[in-house]
């Protein structure tokens, strides 16, 4: 008998001293202290690139005007002080404001597109927080084009910090300044990395098959490559920025993971016909 209560007393130690130790709990104030340390770490990046990239002017100028832009302050109903949500709501207008510039996008030219019921800085502000419809992207995007895939390459390192490429051919050209037949490269961070191994990254479009109407950037390619430390390669190279929308062959577009998309591709083009040739992005 006491054999037995000595084993089941060591074994009580033993679970003890091999429970694991879980983590501190950390409050709302902490971990909303991290994000924004993380946060501005990145804004000083982006900041840095877009000098370099000569945008000192637009990003000081849309910095003002997103300033002046009521938006709701982030953090919900966490119990966070007023300070914490004066800092939540302004690293909010940093990133709204520095990621319509990364696009191209000029105090000018959206001071043009409001005046004409649009409204670049709600899009931008919904593609941050989420809910982000199929016009935020189409307003946001440089490109928008209907393209059929000719090719992929997963080993295309151009020396940009992207490691594949998918290759599509324009078939109509929706908004922006491509021409039917151009091939565009849409950059990715998936494919062969320089150890050998292979990454995939399930957001971006992979190999694609048949034909896609298509949302590009690539102010924003051209802007990530420097981020990276890397050079834009030359050439028609570009990130894809929306939804993806395979189109069927009686003009139907298979939906999407936006809740609200066009369900054919007239309703698409009827959609987006009004964006083209508004001149949002490098108007002065």
């Amino acid at each position: 008998m006491a054999a037995v209560i000595v084993l089941a007393l060591a074994i009580v130690v033993v679970m003890r001293l091999s429970k694991p130790r879980l983590p501190p709990v950390r409050n709302d104030a902490t971990a909303v202290s991290g994000f924004l340390e993380r946060t501005r770490e990145r804004q000083a990046i982006r900041e840095r690139v877009l000098i370099r990239r000569g945008r000192q002017k637009a990003l000081r100028g849309m910095e003002r005007l997103v300033a002046t832009t009521p938006l709701e302050a982030p953090g919900g109903q966490r119990p966070l002080s007023d300070a914490l949500r004066q800092d939540l709501l302004q690293s909010l207008q940093t990133d709204v404001a520095q990621e319509l510039v990364v696009l191209g996008f000029t105090p000018a030219g959206i001071a043009y597109m409001r005046a004409r019921g649009l409204d670049p800085v709600g899009a931008m502000l919904r593609v941050i927080r989420g809910g982000a419809t199929f016009d935020d992207f189409a307003l946001l995007a440089d490109h928008i084009v209907i393209a059929h895939s000719t090719g992929h390459d997963d080993a295309a390192d151009l020396g940009d910090g992207f490691h594949s490429s998918e290759f599509v051919q324009v078939d109509a050209v929706l908004k922006g300044n491509n021409k039917v037949g151009d091939v565009l490269a849409v950059r990715q961070q998936s494919g062969r990395q320089p150890d050998g191994s292979f990454v995939s990254v399930s957001s971006e479009l992979g190999p694609l098959h048949g034909t896609h109407l298509l949302m590009l950037s690539t102010e924003r390619y051209q802007q990530l490559a420097l981020e990276k430390g890397r050079k834009p390669s030359p050439g028609r190279n570009v990130l894809d920025y929306g939804p993806n929308h395979l189109v069927a062959q009686d003009g139907s577009l298979q939906r999407s993971t936006l809740q609200v998309s066009p369900t054919t591709l007239r309703e698409a083009q009827t959609r987006i016909a009004r964006l083209q040739g508004v001149p949002g992005q490098g108007a002065e």
